[in-house]
This record gives C-alpha cells, sequence and structure tokens, in this order.
C-alpha cells in the first residue's frame, strides 16, 4: 500500500520526477567526465552578466539542468519536501510560472548587484563572467509561495522566518548567491496570493474545508474502499459547507429551515 502511495504521488508530479531525473544525470556527468569538458558544460549554462547580454533565454533555461557543486541528494530531499509538493497542490502552469519567477527575477536582481558593484569599481570586471548555474532560486521561491498553504494565524510568522534566515544567509556570507537566495524568497512571498490563491481561508472557513477535499479525495481514491469512500469523503465536507453557507443566510433571514435540514441529512449518505 505504501508504495502504490508513493508511485501515485510521484505520477501527480511528473514535472518535478523528471527533472529531478534529469538533474541526477548532470551530476553523475559533473563526477566522471572529463575536468575540462564539464567546465566548458557549466560555462556555457552560467547565468554570468556577459551570457545574460548576449543569450538571456538559453543560460536561463540551460543553467536549470546543472547542480552548482555536483551534491544531488540534499536536492532530492529539497525537491520531496517542496517542489514535488508544490507541482501537486498548483498543477504544472502555476508550478512553473511560480518556480521560473524566483530563478529569473533571483537571477536578474543578483547580477544587476553585481554588474553595479563592478561599474563602480567595487570588484573586478572579470566576475562579468563569474558562473552562476544551478536550481536554488527557483526552490526558494516555492518555499516562499508555499505560505499560501500555512495557516492565515502562522502565516506571517512562516514568512518572516524565512526571509530572516535568508537575510542572516546574506550578512553572513555575502555573495550573489545569498542575494539571490533572498531576492527569490521575497519573489515566492510576493507571487504567492496571485499564482497561488487564496487556498486557506482560515480555521474551519469554506476554503479550508474544500481544500481538504480535494486532499482527503485524492489520498483516498486508491485505498482498499476505493472510490465509494472517497464520494463520501466530499459528499460529508460539501454538505458541511452547505450547512455553514445556510447558516450564515438563515441569520441573515434569508433562508428557512427546511433547507439547512436537508443539507445535514446529506451527511449521513
Amino acid at each position: 500500500m505504501m508504495m502504490r502511495r508513493m508511485v501515485d504521488i510521484l505520477r501527480s508530479a511528473l514535472v518535478s520526477v523528471t527533472w529531478l531525473a534529469l538533474l541526477l544525470v548532470t551530476t553523475v556527468l559533473q563526477r566522471t567526465a572529463a575536468p575540462e569538458r564539464v567546465a566548458a558544460w557549466l560555462a556555457a549554462s552560467s547565468t554570468d552578466i556577459s551570457h545574460l547580454v548576449s543569450d538571456p533565454v538559453a543560460v536561463l533555461l540551460s543553467s536549470l539542468t546543472w547542480l552548482d557543486g555536483a551534491y544531488w541528494l540534499p536536492y532530492a530531499v529539497m525537491f520531496a519536501v517542496v517542489v514535488i509538493a508544490m507541482e501537486r497542490r498548483l498543477g504544472v502552469r502555476r508550478w512553473a510560472a511560480l518556480g521560473l519567477a524566483g530563478h529569473i527575477v533571483g537571477t536578474g536582481v543578483s547580477q544587476g548587484a553585481l554588474w553595479v558593484a563592478i561599474a563602480v569599481g567595487a570588484t573586478s570586471s572579470s566576475q562579468m563572467s563569474m558562473r552562476d548555474i544551478g536550481v536554488s532560486y527557483a526552490i526558494f521561491a516555492f518555499v516562499g509561495g508555499a505560505a499560501q498553504f500555512v495557516e492565515p494565524q502562522w502565516r506571517r510568522a512562516f514568512a518572516t522566518t524565512v526571509v530572516a534566515l535568508a537575510g542572516v544567509t546574506l550578512v553572513v556570507d555575502p555573495s550573489v548567491t545569498t542575494l539571490g537566495h533572498l531576492v527569490a524568497i521575497t519573489t515566492g512571498l510576493l507571487l504567492g496570493p496571485v499564482i497561488v490563491g487564496p487556498q486557506v481561508v482560515g480555521p474551519g472557513g469554506a476554503g479550508a474545508q474544500v481544500c481538504a477535499s480535494r486532499f482527503f479525495s485524492c489520498s483516498t481514491s486508491k485505498s482498499g474502499a476505493g472510490h465509494s469512500r472517497s464520494r463520501r469523503s466530499r459528499a460529508s465536507i460539501i454538505s458541511s459547507v452547505t450547512a455553514r453557507r445556510a447558516y450564515h443566510l438563515r441569520s441573515a433571514g434569508t433562508m428557512c429551515q427546511g433547507a439547512v435540514s436537508t443539507s445535514v441529512s446529506s451527511n449521513t449518505t
């Protein structure tokens, strides 16, 4: 049963799983191919200032196929916890929009800051070709966007915590990458309400119950009782939402008692 559940989860996030598999292949190549060849591959995919000026689209996409440092397992954990979960919640289009936004904005702002530093003479012009690859900006954007799935009373604390952690990292280790991480998290937080939407209205609210209905339906449709159990669960939650709405309407003097009792009785089907 556990294996079947795992297969269902992976099938529901095929783009994330395929992306992670591609990163495994390129990581193996980094470890096994000739060093000069690896250096050439990474240089060609770098989102440095020179490449962003000459061929921005190509390098922004190709940089997402490599990991800086050739350590795959930590990224596999982050994919399992954040990336795959966000694809399952959002669907491919909104998931891709959020991840690409974090990747593009994080890269643009961090490399823009480096360009300013070069222009004012604060660092060497050789930094225009400094290697910048990896998927971390997209992952940090997903972390920021995940705030929309946190209960409202904890959402501000979650946002403050992740921004503070990224800010402390930037202060301790100021670099293009740590600046990009802070920008990517902020991008995810700001775009979350637009791309993700108000997924949770509040504890016990209609939005929370609808989300619960979708999740519970997905998790039980392949269990022992089959689709009948899923239908009962959906009927119970939907009728609960109907009863809540009926209560509010009745309080306003526009709903008769019969409609309320009918919706509640469907909870026992």
